[in-house]
């Protein structure tokens, strides 16, 4: 087998400059495409660019690891921060720490691709979020920040008027001093956010806004996987952010490798996508089939804000 500088040599020689990128510019255009290889995918030509023309240096973090729809998916989206890895460095040491971001890798890699797909299904099925969805959402979010308030005030009232008694000893007293301010500076937030539509309140357009496009992906994010699990069944499971339909999306992501509406560049990431089931935890575990048509038959969201508070008649 040839070497890789051979390959790349010999490419440099047969090519005039700047030809890869013409031919991956070409790629882009189906009519452009066919005066290069007619009957190739153009997403494959660009598959094997990826291949046969990796960056250098720098630009490594610009090679495309995967392709999704035509649309790169590069090595620089994946890398975990440089800070949250030199702290595992020094807790865990190097070895550790390699193993734990080539994993973090992996699952940004999964991550996006799903990412990706559900937008291109959805638009593909004419899914979208209606403004009184995302309203609906937004409602939901105040109710949970307000649920929230009230619990960290009664926790407020209630560490005053047990702890702080007459006498009490100072290495006592300052530890609840201490979390007393912590509890005052949480509920100072959460009132920041629940003034969010106030004009006065510094910031509160741009918060609004970030609000606003959280409540439409999350509201996309469940009518997608809904019309997935519609379509393709399978397991679902259940994770920090709600159900997820593992088996539809394993089958949707099969459906789309066969015609190259996906494409793995990398072949460190060859076996990324051979399963969406997440290791059993206490925060990740699979769902019985009537469990899942029950959450994708009414938004959980408004089930939630809808439901009666324990202890209500």
């Amino acid at each position: 087998m040839k070497s890789t500088d051979g390959a790349r040599g010999l490419s440099r020689e047969i090519r005039p400059a700047g030809s890869h990128r013409r031919l991956a510019s070409a790629a882009l255009h189906p009519a452009a495409s066919g005066r290069i290889a007619r009957g190739v995918p153009a997403i494959l030509l660009l598959a094997l660019l990826g291949l046969w023309f990796p960056g250098r240096g720098a630009a490594s973090q610009e090679k495309p690891v995967a392709m999704v729809n035509q649309e790169a998916i590069t090595a620089g989206m994946l890398a975990p921060s440089e800070e949250g890895l030199s702290s595992l460095r020094r807790r865990l040491g190097d070895e550790l720490a390699g193993r734990w971001a080539r994993e973090a890798r992996r699952k940004a890699l999964r991550r996006q691709i799903v990412r990706k797909l559900l937008r291109v299904y959805c638009a593909e099925q004419g899914i979208g979020a209606t403004e009184a969805e995302v309203q609906s959402y937004l409602d939901y979010l105040r109710w949970r920040t307000q649920e929230f308030r009230e619990r960290l005030t009664r926790e407020w009232e209630e560490l005053t008027a047990s702890k702080l008694r007459p006498g009490l000893p100072e290495n006592e007293r300052i530890p609840v001093l201490r979390r007393l301010e912590r509890l005052r500076r949480k509920i100072s937030l959460l009132d920041e956010k629940l003034g969010a539509r106030d004009e006065e309140i510094p910031g509160a357009a741009r918060r609004t806004e970030e609000q606003h496009a959280l409540a439409r992906d999350e509201v996309l994010r469940w009518k997608g996987y809904k019309a997935l699990y519609e379509r393709y069944g399978g397991d679902v499971m259940c994770d920090a952010r709600g159900l997820v339909p593992v088996g539809a999306i394993q089958a949707l992501v099969e459906e789309r490798q066969s015609t190259f509406g996906v494409v793995l560049l990398d072949p460190d990431y060859r076996d990324v996508l051979d399963d969406f089931s997440p290791s059993l935890a206490g925060t990740h575990f699979p769902v019985t089939s009537r469990q899942a048509e029950a959450y994708f038959s009414r938004p959980w969201w408004v089930t939630v804000v809808n439901e009666p508070a324990a202890g209500d008649d």
